[in-house]
């Protein structure tokens, strides 16, 4: 390679770095979260790239940071649950290699940018994860709200229905009340069908009596407790 390619190589290496975070930050944009993020990642990176040129590193501070950046971005996304060193190692990397560049090494500035893309291809990948998590979660209870707003319609639409069964059971109980439920529910379907049928409600006459017995349950009081002044308590 002369240095024409290397300069060539270290370009389009630089632009894919850029291209890696930019395809994210379309997304993000308008998440002021995410702006401090970044701006804080890229604060911290600068200030170690600036501590190492300088050589004014601080007490505990390494100076092969280059070597490390990346890995313990994956320790702390594997260990903690934290992607966001991930950003801090991009910027890093990508400062670093910038300034290794203008030292005259282009194809180390060149290594250095992609790994800068890999880093932020990490982050961008766990972000989204957590995004498609986050959003599935939300579908989820969007989809456990809509079933109970329809139940609740249905509920609300078949209550003149049960307060009609009420009134049937009461006025058309035997002096001596009925044996068993099933019987309750046989003797008033009939006149039931009638209420559905008049006032046009959508409940199918074949699965009637069912119905009747399911709405006995405890779910619905009103009905129950008419069942429970109808229906002969064994002795």
């Amino acid at each position: 390679m002369n240095n024409k390619e290397i300069n060539a190589f270290f370009t389009m290496s630089k632009k894919e770095a850029e291209r890696a975070l930019s395809q994210y930050d379309g997304y993000e944009k308008s998440s002021a979260d995410y702006q401090d993020l970044r701006k804080k990642m890229e604060a911290r990176a600068k200030t170690k790239v600036r501590a190492l040129v300088e050589g004014k590193l601080k007490l505990g501070d390494v100076r092969n940071e280059w070597d490390f950046a990346e890995p313990e971005a994956h320790f702390l996304a594997v260990f903690q649950g934290n992607y966001d060193d991930y950003l801090y190692a991009y910027f890093f990397l990508y400062h670093w290699g910038m300034h290794v560049y203008s030292t005259g090494q282009c194809l180390n500035g060149a290594q250095f940018m992609i790994q800068a893309s890999t880093c932020a291809g990490y982050w961008k990948g766990a972000r989204e994860r957590d995004d498609w998590l986050q959003f599935k979660d939300i579908a989820k209870q969007t989809k456990i709200d809509r079933g109970k707003k329809v139940g609740e319609g249905r509920a609300f639409y078949f209550q003149p229905v049960r307060e009609e069964l009420v009134r049937l059971l009461i006025s058309e109980c035997p002096a001596g009340g009925w044996r068993f439920k099933t019987k309750a529910a046989e003797a008033v379907s009939d006149k039931l069908q009638i209420f559905i049928d008049t006032h046009g409600i959508d409940l199918k006459a074949d699965n009637l009596e069912s119905t009747i017995l399911r709405w006995s349950s405890e779910k619905y009081p009103d009905v129950k407790a008419a069942f429970d002044k109808v229906v002969r308590k064994p002795l």
